[in-house]
């Protein structure tokens, strides 16, 4: 099978999907112009990292792996058929995404039956990628719905440009992923979250958090009353970046927004770019934030039957996987709108 690395949103999600379906499934595939419109084509080290990970996992070949090369031949079908827990420790160079790591990991490790244990080094919370906490507040959540227990602990921080962090997944699988049906978000609980500050913060921190709630109480109303705000506050000890997750708790479902600092950016800025993205996730009134709806995308195509997800617009993201899950496994997603927000819907691939 070959496929277009640079189309669509044209970047590692697509090298990362492409090896993990293809190592699930058993088959070969070419991938080719990787990358090609950023403006570091080819492939980076935490790419390699990802490929080399799931090779390790299959016993599949891989050599002569380079750095910025544009093709790449994946034999998935020289992999074994892996049966046994999965056990296994993966150390990225510096403060590549531990998460992204798991990102490719995590369709192998829930496709076969057991309780599985990884641990991964290098970078925490980086730029464009999930963080460990989205992991265990978000899609652990909705993946319990499929019958999956996912619980991603961070044992120590880990940022740009040092690294040194570590996280471990634990994932317990069945042997058949149940679809997931995912549409009503029901009353509203309250809002949780950590407002994440690194050395020196500790005074500032304060005041912030007294920001968000009252923010958060103008703004993020149900009925007319607003809800309930557990945010919490903390600075941790590893240079001075700082993290902010928020997120609405509903009876059915879980609405996020998380940023990491950008560029020595204001602890005001961070915070206010955040609140944003959750003012905005919670208006269209679906279950799935951007960043939950592209990954339940894989679970929802490896599932024994029809999944529906409600979300906000479509990202980028949800729509290449959309082209590569056709391509890879012969799955049809539809979009329905619905008002404000879309339905996502698939019959699965078992």
């Amino acid at each position: 099978m070959e496929i277009d690395g640079g189309q669509l949103e044209g970047g590692g999600q697509i090298i990362r999907t492409c090896c993990s379906i293809a190592s699930i499934k058993h088959f070969d595939i070419m991938i080719h112009s990787i990358r090609k419109n950023r403006p570091k084509p080819g492939l980076a080290d935490q790419h390699i990292v990802c490929i080399k990970s799931i090779g390790e996992i299959f016993g599949i070949p891989l050599e002569n792996i380079r750095l910025k090369q544009l093709e790449l031949l994946f034999e998935g079908s020289k992999g074994k058929n892996v049966k046994e827990p999965i056990v296994k420790t993966f150390k990225m160079k510096g403060a590549g995404s531990c998460c992204l790591v798991l990102q490719s990991l995590l369709p192998i490790l829930i496709s076969i039956e057991g309780s599985h244990q990884v641990s991964i080094f290098g970078g925490t919370h980086a730029l464009w990628a999930p963080t460990p906490e989205f992991y265990n507040d978000i899609l652990s959540p909705a993946l319990k719905l499929m019958g999956i227990t996912l619980n991603v602990q961070l044992k120590k921080y880990g940022f740009f440009p040092k690294g040194g962090g570590e996280i471990e997944c634990l994932v317990q699988s069945p042997s058949s992923i149940q679809p997931i049906k995912l549409i009503e978000r029901g009353n509203g609980i309250k809002i949780s979250g950590q407002i994440v500050g690194g050395k020196g913060d500790d005074e500032e921190i304060i005041s912030i958090l007294q920001f968000v709630k009252k923010e958060c109480r103008k703004n993020i109303r149900i009925n007319g009353e607003p809800l309930v705000c557990e945010v919490d506050g903390m600075c941790h000890s590893n240079g001075k970046t700082k993290y902010v997750e928020l997120y609405i708790e509903f009876e059915q479902c879980r609405i996020s927004s998380y940023c990491v600092q950008e560029n020595n950016e204001t602890f005001k800025n961070l915070i206010t770019r955040t609140l944003n993205k959750l003012y905005e996730e919670f208006e269209h009134g679906g279950c799935c934030d951007e960043y939950l709806q592209d990954q339940l995308l894989i679970p929802m195509a490896l599932a024994n039957g029809h999944s529906m997800i409600s979300c906000g617009k479509i990202s980028l993201h949800s729509e290449t996987m959309f082209v590569l899950l056709k391509q890879l496994l012969g799955i049809t997603f539809n979009v329905i709108p619905q008002g404000s927000y879309n339905i996502i819907e698939c019959s699965g691939s078992k």
